[in-house]
């Protein structure tokens, strides 16, 4: 189904839905401890029900209720079915292939072509011990991880190494794990060892090398997920062209990386206030500026969205992993901004934005089935002369299945077609 997006003035106050990130690791340590835990506030996407259906696989049994999910764990899962079908979540299956092979000594991964490249790659081979055969559709693997000193990278994506984490207190006795071109404090990083020290799993970092302190198991708790940066980012930017929209539900303390959004637009000369739990614009024009997205990757498309109506060129630095998310975003953004009539180029790590005080629209916008695409291009779409029309707006779904919902009440007009 397609979209048509015509210029709007968004107003009023909006929630931004929980954490995606925060979700996917509360329910993967709930399923990995013995008892009852319940997740208050968690984020229900096509990404979410994904995990949970591999985490079903593992003997873990799920009730959904208003606003929370009742998780009743299997301690050591039980995994019985070898063969796994997720069509659209990298994150599900990065981070949990290693636990995947560590319960069963043959697993087939079956999805689409786009989602067998973005997992299959360099960072995924350097676990020894395990043997891969890859074909259009899926991947199959068997063996056993047998390196006591695991060392991976994070040049490409931090999801693997969560994925280790997670299996570290099942892993022999003294088992170390090291990472490089990446540091432990990484936000995703952080955001996992704070969800398994939640569930009670601590862990030891000497020399760069993290490893579980003894034997320890994934204890139940009762948690709330708190608001998601990486989707709440789609609004601050909104509040900086409809000064009247307020966000609402994001957690200034935060872990999440994408918290930089506010720092990235404070760079770029605009500023916020924050009270009472709510963020709203304060002051400032949108100017020239130099920005680091290595650790904030999912911000890019809106960061360059906001960008293209900046007073003078911002330069987008630290963007060689865009072209491993659910489209190459670094050129599926150029080429949005560009049909709407802004001024994108890009170059092997940076994304060149010469800003324009309009943008013409007219436009009709493929979503490259990303829904950080979409979103971005919806922001963009109400402040537009003229109408776009975005094609497959479902792709939303994947992480923020309310947005368009969300999008109306806030005062944009917009058509099915």
């Amino acid at each position: 189904m397609d979209l048509k997006i015509y210029q709007s003035k968004l107003k009023g106050d909006v929630v931004v839905p929980a954490s995606k990130s925060i979700t996917h690791r509360y329910l993967i340590c709930a399923a990995l401890s013995s008892g009852k835990t319940i997740i208050n506030n968690p984020l229900i996407c096509n990404d979410t029900l994904a995990t949970i259906s591999v985490l079903k696989k593992f003997g873990t049994k799920f009730k959904f209720e208003k606003d929370r999910i009742i998780v009743k764990g299997s301690g050591i899962p039980k995994y019985t079915s070898r063969k796994v079908t997720v069509l659209e979540s990298a994150t599900t299956l990065r981070i949990l292939l290693p636990l995947m092979v560590l319960f069963s000594s043959k697993v087939e991964i079956v999805s689409s072509k786009r989602l067998i490249d973005r997992i299959y790659t360099s960072d995924l081979l350097d676990l020894h011990g395990l043997h891969f055969q890859r074909d259009r559709h899926n991947i199959r693997i068997d063996g056993k991880l047998v390196d006591k000193n695991i060392v991976l990278s994070g040049k490409i994506t931090t999801q693997l190494i969560s994925g280790i984490l997670f299996a570290l207190p099942y892993l022999e006795e003294g088992t170390t794990f090291q990472i490089k071109d990446i540091a432990w404090t990484n936000p995703y990083i952080e955001l996992t060892l704070d969800a398994m020290k939640t569930f009670g799993i601590n862990f030891q970092i000497e020399d760069d090398k993290i490893k579980v302190s003894r034997k320890q198991k994934y204890m139940s708790k009762y948690v709330t997920v708190e608001g998601d940066y990486s989707n709440g980012a789609v609004w601050v930017v909104a509040s900086y062209f409809h000064h009247d929209l307020n966000v609402l539900g994001l957690n200034v303390d935060s872990l999440q990386g994408d918290r930089q959004i506010i720092s990235y637009m404070n760079q770029l000369g605009v500023n916020f206030n924050y009270t009472n739990n709510k963020i709203s614009y304060a002051s400032g024009e949108l100017t020239s500026g130099f920005l680091n997205v290595n650790e904030t990757p999912d911000l890019a498309p809106i960061l360059v969205s906001l960008a293209s109506n900046a007073q003078g060129r911002v330069i987008i630095t630290g963007t060689a992993k865009l072209k491993y998310k659910e489209s190459n975003r670094k050129l599926a953004i150029m080429e949005v901004i560009n049909a709407l009539g802004g001024d994108v180029k890009i170059s092997d790590n940076d994304i060149i934005i010469d800003g324009k005080a309009t943008l013409n629209g007219k436009a009709t916008i493929d979503s490259y089935n990303d829904h950080r695409i979409v979103m971005a291009t919806a922001i963009m779409a109400t402040i537009c002369n003229n109408p776009v029309i975005i094609k497959d707006f479902q792709a939303v779904n994947k992480s923020y299945p309310d947005f368009f919902k969300t999008l109306v009440k806030l005062g944009a007009k917009i058509e099915v077609l």
